[in-house]
């Protein structure tokens, strides 16, 4: 994965639309930059999405930051396709959608695919009992989505956006996170403390596992992810805000963003007292 070169994939070939995804998403054939072919998770957002909810450069930033939270996310590419070229697929797969219609509405630019993965299945945490989900240190999903303000695991549409095997759980899918950057995002002085204590933990997917982990764990449940809060090397961001300038990737105000790093790495004793106080 990328730490920080963005790799950029030549398509071969569009095999299928995937369900349960609302943006469509692609099964696509493509070749990565040393010539191997592979299959990734396209996903063709709207142009409306990518200029004003930042939706492909979210999904690159939040891939590139769990890593050091001690998270996996998909290796990811990012590739060009003509739009037109989707109209067929989506004619024979989807008839729910004017074809035509939805294809012109999408964004003309790079892309963001996600490395397929074959041999895991989509998490039903209903189906999985509670010693088998201790495996997966959730609480540490829990909160890298909590202080990066993901309202998609989970959620309205109670969706997981987790990849599971018996040994590995894999963080997908996070376009819905960090929406004060968002550029119809109104109010841009940001009260950070005020916007934490207001986000929505009990929608959150683990959220009522993560509770009675907390009343177990007598305040230490989340010392491993606060601890990589603290000692996170902000400043390495800048070469991937590089990488995102040479695909022409929008991401609004990069002062914005840094901005709210640096708040929550200064001020991580006071993010695990909220973590820890929004599960009383």
């Amino acid at each position: 994965m990328s730490q920080f070169k963005i790799e950029e994939l030549e398509l071969i070939s569009c095999e299928k639309i995937l369900k349960n995804g609302g943006t469509f998403p692609l099964l696509i054939e493509a070749f990565n930059e040393i010539g191997e072919s592979d299959y990734y998770v396209m996903k063709a957002f709207k142009k409306k999405s990518v200029d004003e909810n930042y939706s492909v450069f979210k999904e690159i930033f939040l891939s590139e930051l769990a890593p050091d939270f001690n998270l996996a996310a998909p290796e990811y590419g990012v590739t060009l396709i003509n739009n037109n070229d989707l109209i067929e697929i989506h004619d024979e797969a989807q008839k729910v959608v004017n074809s035509v219609d939805y294809v012109n509405q999408l964004d003309t630019g790079y892309k963001f695919c996600s490395y397929y993965l074959s041999g895991m299945t989509t998490m039903n945490p209903e189906l999985i009992t509670k010693g088998k989900l201790s495996q997966y240190d959730i609480e540490n999903i829990y909160a890298f989505d909590q202080v990066f303000f993901n309202s998609d695991r989970g959620g309205m549409r109670d969706k997981p956006n987790l990849m599971i095997d018996d040994d590995n759980i894999i963080i997908i899918d996070h376009e819905q996170s960090l929406p004060f950057i968002n550029s119809f995002e109104q109010n841009k002085n940001v009260n950070y403390f005020n916007y934490f204590k207001g986000f929505n933990s009990p929608k959150h997917i683990f959220y009522n596992q993560v509770k009675k982990l907390a009343k177990e764990n007598d305040g230490k449940l989340f010392d491993e992810f606060i601890d990589n809060l603290r000692t996170i090397n902000i400043k390495k961001f800048n070469d991937l805000f590089n990488e995102l300038d040479r695909f022409g990737i929008a991401y609004g105000n990069k002062d914005d963003i840094f901005a709210y790093l640096y708040w929550a790495k200064e001020n991580f004793s006071k993010v695990q007292n909220l973590l820890l106080e929004k599960l009383k």
